[in-house]
């Protein structure tokens, strides 16, 4: 079972890892770097985190 939720957490973590960076990518390829922009995507980073995380949980 605690092989299961590091390996989930891993599996999140790098989803949060690439849902982040095109969040990044997006902000930029848009050429909007306020501070604003940056931190909707780091919340959106963080609510996919949490969904993910959560879900996986449930299981």
């Amino acid at each position: 079972m605690k092989e299961q939720m590091i390996k989930a957490t891993a599996m999140a973590t790098v989803l949060f890892a690439i849902v982040f960076a095109a969040l990044l990518i997006f902000v930029g390829i848009e050429g909007v770097e306020t501070p604003t922009e940056i931190a909707v995507a780091v919340i959106l980073g963080s609510i996919v985190f949490f969904v993910v995380s959560y879900s996986i949980k449930k299981k």
